[in-house]
């Protein structure tokens, strides 16, 4: 899964038999003052088989039906298009895989891993939705690169992933929450430490409130408190596919993400805004 987060742009997957399942989701942009209701943020999913994507190494480029996802000097852009929805969006900076702790989880019979390819960049964005279209718009970015064989429920029943992009202080958090626990471990990554660092279970408490998701980390002696305020958007793929998708829940779980506007209060004080994308699953 390629996902850059605006809070949440475009993801594809690569599924068994060389399958592409792409969907585009969430669209929220706060700089350029465009607001959106719940029920008017705009989905849009295509599906591509395995002669529909390939590699390009002039240009250092994927292609992925009509989407692609280039890297180099300095620049990274990511277009996407379906039916009713395209975006392109160029951060400016290289990708570059970091592998956080615990980037790879085992599951029953197989395995999930996560690399950092963007943590954070200053960005531009064209959109182009049913109703609306947007350029020029400006903000931050975000690029990561996950792989699964193994199905949702044996790696995580939750996931918390904080992202504050902007300004002077830019800070990743993410947190999973094994099956069949109720613990919370994960890394953060702060501009000020370069890379990521690791979270215990024992450093952090989740917050108890279910619709306002948060947490509180503590890592040498400072504390991290992160709490959430508005719910931008919320997405069941099971809803997105239909009955297919309720289906197909019997078998690989059901997996609920709601993306929220979320502040991290520091130990001095300062508040960051950011998102956090809270991920509910269940088998």
């Amino acid at each position: 899964e390629i996902a850059p987060l605006l809070p949440s742009l475009f993801s594809f997957r690569l599924q068994p038999r060389g399958i592409i399942d792409a969907a585009l989701a969430g669209v929220s942009v706060t700089d350029a003052q465009l607001t959106l209701r719940a029920d008017e943020l705009q989905n849009a999913a295509e599906r591509f088989d395995s002669d529909e994507w390939h590699h390009k190494a002039g240009g250092n480029r994927l292609v992925v039906g009509r989407c692609h996802l280039s890297s180099q000097a300095g620049r990274t852009e990511f277009r996407v298009k379906a039916e009713k929805l395209a975006v392109t969006l160029v951060m400016n900076a290289d990708a570059k895989h970091v592998r956080p702790p615990g980037h790879r989880v085992k599951g029953e019979d197989g395995f999930f891993e996560g690399d950092i390819m963007v943590p954070w960049a200053t960005a531009k964005a064209d959109v182009h939705a049913a109703g609306y279209v947007k350029k020029g718009l400006t903000g931050g970015a975000h690029l990561d690169h996950t792989r699964s064989t193994a199905m949702p429920p044996e790696v995580a029943s939750r996931w918390y992933r904080f992202r504050a992009l902007k300004g002077e202080s830019p800070m990743l958090i993410q947190l999973r929450t094994p099956p069949k626990s109720r613990r919370a471990q994960g890394w953060i990554w702060s501009a000020a430490t370069g890379k990521p660092t690791a979270v215990k279970a024992s450093q952090v408490t989740l917050g108890k409130s279910k619709a306002k998701p948060g947490f509180t980390l503590e890592q040498d002696g400072v504390t991290y408190t992160v709490v959430t305020t508005k719910r931008l958007f919320r997405y069941n793929p099971a809803d997105q596919y239909g009955f297919v998708g309720s289906v197909a829940s019997n078998f690989i779980g059901e997996s609920v993400t709601s993306t929220y506007r979320a502040q991290l209060t520091g130990p001095d004080g300062k508040v960051i805004e950011g998102t956090m994308e809270h991920t509910v699953i269940k088998p």
